[in-house]
């Protein structure tokens, strides 16, 4: 099954997690709570689907090219906004692989 998708909203997802930062002996070990949150305002694309019959709930879906997406990232270190740019193209990099 293949159809064309158009989404126009505001799809919010957000992504928590701890990272532990060891510099070496010379540096206390520390513990960073991570949060990425992701908003998908448009998505264009043509997806197929399969779906596996029961008693299977397993669904699988790939678009045949990449497609259009506008989204905004806004990560958060420790309670702080990260707002630098080359950080936050290389997180938007990653989220559309």
């Amino acid at each position: 099954m293949e159809a064309d998708v158009k989404y126009n909203g505001n799809f919010r997802m957000e992504v928590a997690a701890t990272a532990r930062l060891d510099l070496g002996s010379r540096f206390k070990v520390r513990e960073v709570d991570l949060v990425l949150a992701v908003v998908l305002h448009k998505l264009d694309g043509h997806v197929f689907f399969k779906i596996k019959p029961p008693p299977s709930n397993r669904v699988w879906f790939s678009f045949q090219t990449m497609p259009k997406m506008e989204m905004t990232i806004e990560p958060i270190v420790s309670s702080r906004q990260i707002t630098y740019t080359l950080i936050l193209r290389q997180i938007e990099h990653r989220m559309k692989e």
